[in-house]
């Protein structure tokens, strides 16, 4: 590991950026990233600003584009191409799945901490999740690992967070890819596991990706539910994405249908019908694909713009190429953005002055991005980028965070990675997956997050003292 004041990084400069610093992430050649700070550029962001559509109120409402749509269902078009990318080809890269290995990049040698500069960093603790091996490691700034949970019989780990007394709430699923449709639904889970990895309780629910503590106290996350709907095909059934209020025992306490917000909504988000697979006799589309779902949490943004509202919820779409916000208490689509723009994002959180930072995975560009929007303009003000494109490409998964000093936390998941980088793309900390699989490639990382050193830190507390007094 090379700890202390990080080796000086080659600069460059980007159009419409002043001067980058550049990281080399360490792969067989060498791949740098830059931070590119962008003066102007706006896309459409339909419920706030209506940059391509005429009619908008002071306040960034209006009417997009199609509006004389029906209301009973989106608009509906297939999938666009981009860069010559046939509709084929990008359903077969939809259809892939989350395979448990990092199998497209080439992996460098090299494990644990990298590389941590001390003075740039920001400390705390980092939550790793493996997805393949259906484990999570806390460790400490320099790779030590200060506790660690697994779970077997086990198919894959998709989040985990750590809870304020210790334990450990995950989303996984145990049966086999192979097995029919149905039962694979009913393989998934909401785990909950104690500071020590013994199971306080398992809830089969059919939940993915993402579960987190909204400011109320209860559980926010997805879930799925099949079903037809003929809008968008007579025959075979989408998987719908469903927002769920959980209480702390994982009982459902109130569930949302994306798809019906989106099929009711007076913005007109342009569906594709994408997501379509056929596997062992069965066909399903996976329309929505949603990864993320986060509550709006800053009380100092309310007043700023109703996009900030309390009941409002922000969720990543993969299959859409987008990101909205949704009203839980209206039932409603209060802004969408990214069509056209976007391709197969994930993990979008909102920061404390508003902004949005987005991993853009490029699955139709075959590289990816992480950027950062102001959504009320729909202005990308921020974009972090490899001069060679290509060698930065995260097919699957993808996690980023804004940590409180500025700096962002990547989850380069396809390549086992997580990269701190400063706010002009200097690296300030390297982690290289320690967990590999047979084949002896790097375990897909699907989250990885930066906890505050006192939160640990008062857990460990409360653990050395339950174990005195016992």
């Amino acid at each position: 590991m090379i700890a202390g004041k990080a080796r000086s990084w080659e600069a460059g400069m980007g159009l419409g950026c002043y001067p980058c610093r550049m990281l080399r992430l360490g792969s067989e050649s060498a791949v740098y990233f830059r931070a590119v700070r962008v003066v102007s550029r706006k896309v459409a962001a339909y419920g706030v600003v209506c940059v391509l559509a005429g009619g908008c109120s002071p306040d960034g409402g209006g009417t997009p584009p199609d509006s004389s749509a029906s209301r009973d269902s989106p608009q509906a078009m297939v999938a666009p191409t981009f860069h010559d990318q046939s509709e084929e080809e990008l359903e077969q890269l939809r259809a892939l799945g989350y395979l448990d290995y990092s199998e497209e990049p080439k992996q460098a040698p090299g494990e644990g901490v990298v590389l941590w500069d001390q003075e740039t960093a920001q400390p705390g603790y980092t939550l790793i999740v493996y997805a393949g091996a259906c484990a999570c490691d806390l460790i400490a700034m320099d790779g030590e690992v200060v506790q660690s949970w697994s779970d077997s019989p086990c198919r894959r780990w998709e989040q985990a967070q750590l809870l304020p007394d210790g334990d450990l709430l995950v989303v996984g699923t145990r049966s086999s890819k192979e097995q029919p449709i149905d039962e694979q639904m009913e393989g998934r889970y909401l785990l909950r596991l104690s500071w020590d990895g013994e199971i306080r309780w398992r809830r089969f629910l059919k939940v993915h990706h993402d579960i987190e503590i909204t400011p109320q106290g209860s559980w926010l996350a997805l879930m799925v539910k099949q079903r037809l709907v003929k809008e968008i095909d007579p025959e075979i059934e989408i998987w719908d994405d469903i927002l769920a209020l959980l209480d702390d025992d994982g009982k459902v306490l109130e569930t949302l249908s994306i798809y019906d917000v989106v099929a009711s909504s007076t913005l007109r988000l342009p569906i594709q019908i994408a997501g379509r697979t056929k596997k062992n006799g069965e066909q399903w589309i996976d329309l929505f694909h949603c990864n993320a779902a986060e509550w709006m949490r800053y009380d100092h943004l309310v007043k700023r713009h109703t996009l900030y509202g309390p009941d409002n919820i922000l969720v990543t779409s993969r299959h859409q190429d987008a990101v909205m916000v949704i009203n839980w208490r209206t039932r409603e689509l209060v802004w969408f953005w990214g069509p056209g723009e976007l391709s197969g994002p994930h993990a979008a959180t909102v920061q404390p002055d508003g902004n949005i930072l987005i991993f853009d995975n490029g699955l139709t560009r075959r590289w990816s991005r992480v950027i950062e929007i102001e959504p009320l303009s729909g202005t990308i003000v921020r974009k972090y980028t490899t001069p060679k494109k290509e060698d930065f490409f995260s097919r699957v998964m993808g996690s980023c965070q804004r940590l409180d000093n500025g700096n962002v936390l990547i989850g380069n998941s396809a390549a086992g990675q997580g990269l701190e980088l400063t706010a002009d793309g200097q690296p300030s900390w390297v982690y290289m997956g320690t967990r590999r699989t047979e084949n002896d490639f790097r375990v897909k990382i699907p989250r990885l997050r930066r906890i505050p050193s006192a939160e640990v830190e008062a857990i460990l507390a409360r653990v050395d003292k339950d174990s005195t007094d016992s």
